[in-house]
Order: C-alpha cells, then sequence, then structure tokens
C-alpha cells in the first residue's frame, strides 16, 4: 500500500492504492457560479451545483456516487456527467437522488437488497452502481420534494402524498419499488432520519414512520427500539409546527410562535445541556432573535439570523465555533468569522 503525490501519468494529486497505480484526474477547478452545494450524511462526500446545471463531486467514493473508477477519495473535484440535466439533487454517504427539469426521478450508488449496510471497502464498491437508474412513482404528480437517507428515498408529490423506495428500517421495512406510505393527513414536508421518517401535516402536526432509536417518539428506555410500520403522530410539541430540520439521529423543530424545540442524540450538547446520550423530551432553544434559516446537523447545528449573524451551538470537536478551547454548548453562540480591522 503506498501514498503518492504524482503518477505514473504524471498527474498530480494524492490518492490510496493496494500496489497499483490509481488515476486519479488532474484538479479541476469549477469556473462558474455554484448555486448550491450538498454533503452526504457523514459530510464525507460533497456535491457542487453550477448555475449552468453542472455537477462536481469530491471526497468518498465508497459507494461510486462520484465515478466508477475504483478511487476511494478524490481530493478535488470532479465534472460529473449524468447524461441528464439536473434540477435537484440529494446525497448520503450510500445513495445519490436526481430530479430533472421535466420531473423525472432518477438514482445511483448502494444496489443491495437488504444486505448489511456496513460492508468492508471492497464488498460496498461491488454492491453500487454508478449507473443512474430511472424510480417510477406511480402517482401521475409532480414530485415537490425528493430526500435521502441512510439506505432510502423519500417524496412528496403536489397532493402532499409521500413515497419512499428503499430499506426504511434495515431488513424489517423495505420497498423495491417506490410505494405510497399512508399518513392521517397531507404532509407539507419530509425529513429522512436513521431507519426512520419524520413528515410534518399541512396542521402542524408531527408524525414518525420507522424506528425509533433515538426517543424522537417515546423514551428510548425499552430494552429494543420500537418500530412504526405505520405513521404515529408525535405528541411532545402542543403548538402549531411551522417547519422542521433533521440530521439522522436529532431534530429541530420551528414553531408557528417562533420557537425552536430540539430532542433526539445529544452527544455533544446539540440537544440539551444535560449530558443524557438520548434527549426524549424536546428542549427550547434559549434564542430571541429572527431567523432566516436554520439547520440540524448530526452534533451541532446552525442559526442564520435575518441580519446574517451566524450562530452554532453543539460540539465543538471540530472546531465549528473557531475556538479550539471552547466546550461543547446548547447555547447559540454567534461565530465573528472577520474581526473589526482585519
Amino acid at each position: 500500500m503506498k501514498w503518492f503525490g504524482e503518477n505514473e501519468q504524471g498527474v498530480l494529486g494524492l490518492g490510496y492504492s493496494s500496489g497499483e497505480v490509481v488515476k486519479i484526474p488532474q484538479k479541476i477547478e469549477i469556473g462558474e457560479p455554484v448555486k448550491k452545494i450538498v454533503t452526504s450524511s457523514l459530510a464525507n462526500t460533497v456535491f457542487a451545483v453550477t448555475t449552468s446545471g453542472k455537477v462536481y463531486g469530491w471526497g468518498s467514493n465508497a459507494y461510486k456516487i462520484i465515478s466508477s473508477e475504483n478511487t476511494p477519495i478524490y481530493y478535488s473535484p470532479v465534472l460529473m456527467d449524468f447524461g441528464i440535466p439536473v434540477a435537484e439533487i440529494k446525497l448520503s454517504h450510500y445513495l445519490v437522488t436526481i430530479a430533472e427539469p421535466n420531473g423525472k426521478i432518477f438514482g445511483l450508488g448502494w444496489t443491495q437488497k437488504g444486505a448489511s449496510i456496513h460492508p468492508k471497502q471492497e464488498s460496498a464498491f461491488l454492491a453500487s452502481s454508478h449507473d443512474i437508474m430511472e424510480i417510477n412513482i406511480d402517482s401521475g404528480e409532480p414530485i415537490s420534494q425528493i430526500e435521502n437517507s441512510v439506505i432510502y428515498r423519500a417524496f412528496i408529490n403536489s397532493k402532499n402524498e409521500v413515497f419512499v423506495q428503499g430499506a426504511l428500517v434495515e431488513n424489517k421495512i423495505m420497498f423495491e419499488k417506490a410505494t405510497q406510505v399512508p399518513f392521517p393527513e397531507p404532509i407539507i414536508q419530509i425529513g429522512p432520519m436513521f431507519q426512520g421518517l419524520v413528515g410534518l401535516s399541512e396542521t402542524g402536526k408531527l408524525y414518525f414512520i420507522g424506528e425509533d432509536r433515538f426517543g424522537i417518539v417515546g423514551d428510548d428506555t425499552s430494552e429494543y427500539f420500537d418500530i412504526y410500520e405505520e405513521a404515529v403522530l408525535i405528541d411532545k410539541i402542543s403548538v402549531s409546527i411551522k417547519d422542521i430540520s433533521v440530521s439522522s439521529s436529532s431534530i429541530i423543530v420551528h414553531t408557528e410562535k417562533g420557537d425552536f424545540y430540539t430532542w433526539g442524540y445529544n452527544l455533544g450538547k446539540n440537544n440539551s445541556e444535560n449530558e443524557k446520550e438520548i434527549i426524549s423530551i424536546p428542549t427550547k432553544l434559549d434564542f430571541n432573535e429572527n431567523v432566516r434559516y436554520y439547520y440540524c446537523g448530526e452534533f451541532s447545528n446552525v442559526l442564520i439570523t435575518k441580519s446574517h449573524d451566524v450562530y452554532v451551538w453543539g460540539s465543538n470537536a471540530y472546531y465549528i465555533y473557531m475556538d479550539e478551547s471552547r466546550e461543547a454548548s446548547y447555547q447559540p453562540t454567534k461565530i465573528n468569522i472577520l474581526k473589526q480591522g482585519a
């Protein structure tokens, strides 16, 4: 095994090899404006979508989501040609989902049915494909939202109906084809989690279907995780909910009153100042400014105010506070990126 900086073809870059030279593309500069950045749930793969609709990818290629080449990691952007125009794209560690401007949906990546999602590197690569496949959603209605979880995809159509394709719960709730998942009322927003799916209804109620690993529905005190094969009401918030953001293990809800509540996996005090591993009772965030954007990460979260100030809270493991000495905290902290006079 070896690391190298220039291969036999004179191409600069870094790569990992089991004894043979790996061809690594020359570094490509993205020579046009980027309108969207999309990352995987593990944040180890990045897609950049340009204003012209081109897609560039870099990072982990373990599941052939960047290319079919036997290159595990790309250290600089690679132009990805799917052979179709891209209107919307979503990414997880295992899957890519693409929406064409005309409404057709395509996918690539992990192709196994029911097998372990934690194989060795070689097995993972063989169990994946970079060739796109069309995902037919037999509703006759346009798709208004597409989302990826670890090994399933979820969709909402214009009639606020929800469809799932893949393994919602590994080996237990699986849909080879895109299949409608009934909810008690129309759903306007979905949030994919690890082995579960959250739906926000048009009346401001939350529902959950799948395996409740992180106390989203219950209290996480049972020996085994509860599995809900049909959507159930999450009755932990008494006021109407405006919108949501979820990671694979946590949730942020934004109420019609303007308040934010969080709960779920609490590894970095991202859901409470309490150090319990699972926070199953929603915690109200102490934040009173007007918010234009918020994002639920795995172990740290972001708020951006209407005055464009950026606040973060949760784990500081990789210095998201831009302060090596700061501890994890549930209190949103303003990031002063530009110092006065600098």
